[in-house]
């Protein structure tokens, strides 16, 4: 179980850290609200709902201050 959610953590911290290179790569501001609106971006453009899932909960963890 541990495992799992580790995994999931790590997908999600990878979530992050792709929308801050993408920001940084396209010369936008790297906010707190940019990386918000492109993970944002990237979750309703994915046809995936784990994915979708992932981004969301980046989203929350960025909102919630753990970042």
């Amino acid at each position: 179980m541990d495992n799992d959610r580790n995994d999931r953590m790590e997908l999600v911290a990878e979530a992050i850290l792709r929308a801050i290179r993408d920001l940084i790569d396209n010369g936008n501001e790297t906010t707190i609200e940019a990386l918000l609106d492109r993970l944002e971006v990237y979750r309703l453009a994915t046809n995936d709902g784990y994915m979708a899932d992932l981004y969301r909960d980046a989203i929350l963890v960025i909102k919630n201050g753990k970042v």
